[in-house]
């Protein structure tokens, strides 16, 4: 009974010791996060709103094929700024059993043409980048993508992606594929923030 006491508080102290280094690093970063946000002059308001797509991800994609059936794949995402904050770059990844897909995007605000800019590149597509140009809504606090890309065979491929922000740690994006007047549902992205939004604006903005 003794040894089991010693072993059980010996186990307590260990636990307790990661708990409060976890505890101690997120402190260091927000308190760093909160240093920058006040510190550093973003070029637009429309840059600074990039903040709510900032940091690490857990990702739940729904895959529908032309009958409506679903494929769910696991994956996550990284998004930082870069280019000293006028974009953030998203790092994605998504596996199977048997595949890994993997892109790279960057999203900026064209303060010329009045409207958010993006491009994106992954592991598969054999016939250039997708580009997207974005506009946001305030009221519905969503992000709506238009999207073109180049089928294999040389064709143009035209997407709108609606991405709706719950609240300051959850987004979800749903992708359509646009054929002429027809538009069908491909894609739902559940994104889910592995640590809780880093920026305070964002935070307030979103009620969180």
């Amino acid at each position: 009974m003794l040894l089991f006491t010693k072993r059980w508080f010996r186990t307590s102290l260990i636990l307790a010791s990661i708990f409060v280094a976890v505890a101690a690093v997120w402190q260091q970063f927000a308190a760093a996060q909160e240093v920058k946000q006040k510190t550093f002059k973003y070029a637009s308001p429309e840059v600074q709103r990039l903040e709510m797509y900032e940091g690490p991800w857990l990702v739940t994609e729904h895959h529908f094929d032309d009958r409506g059936r679903e494929v769910i794949v696991k994956g996550t995402e990284e998004i930082r700024w870069v280019l000293d904050r006028r974009a953030v770059e998203r790092t994605y990844t998504t596996s199977t059993d048997t595949t890994v897909y993997r892109a790279m995007s960057l999203l900026t605000y064209n303060d010329v043409a009045k409207t958010y800019q993006g491009v994106w590149l992954d592991n598969v597509s054999t016939s250039g980048p997708s580009t997207a140009t974005g506009e946001w809504n305030d009221t519905e606090k969503t992000m709506t993508w238009s999207i073109e890309s180049t089928t294999p065979k040389g064709e143009k491929a035209t997407y709108r992606v609606i991405e709706k922000f719950p609240d300051a740690n959850h987004r979800v994006g749903t992708t359509f594929v646009i054929k002429g007047n027809e538009v069908f549902k491909r894609l739902v992205v559940e994104y889910t923030r592995t640590i809780p939004c880093p920026s305070k604006r964002a935070n307030m903005y979103f009620g969180g």
